[in-house]
């Protein structure tokens, strides 16, 4: 195995019965989309903290893409936590107004506000 890359056996650890094990081999300079993506996988199997911290990576990647922001605002707002879910969703209008993230970020952010 190449220096600066490690293999983490529990990034995505499917549940019993599946026969399948996914290892996710990540660097220090994993893509944005590699975190996005791990944070999907995480996400449906209900590990929302993995998910969070993922899409948190995700998002300090590329300060400028929305899409791992809207997603920390979507769980926010799951959790009951309306004004951190506001704030994720004002820097996703921020950082990416033009996006069809920030679309679904002001949509979001008129129903948590009324």
């Amino acid at each position: 195995m190449a220096l600066g890359v490690f293999v983490d056996p529990a990034v995505v650890d499917l549940p019993d019965g599946h026969g399948i094990q996914v290892m996710q081999l990540l660097s220090p300079g994993a893509s944005r989309d590699a975190f996005y993506d791990l944070g999907d996988i995480k996400l449906a199997l209900s590990q929302t903290d993995a998910a969070v911290n993922a899409y948190q990576r995700a998002a300090e990647a590329d300060k400028t893409w929305g899409k791992p922001v809207l997603a920390l605002g979507r769980i926010a707002m799951t959790k009951g936590d309306l004004a951190g879910a506001s704030k994720f969703f004002q820097t996703v209008i921020t950082v990416d107004p033009a996006s069809p993230e920030a679309a679904q970020a002001k949509t979001l952010l008129a129903q948590i506000t009324k």
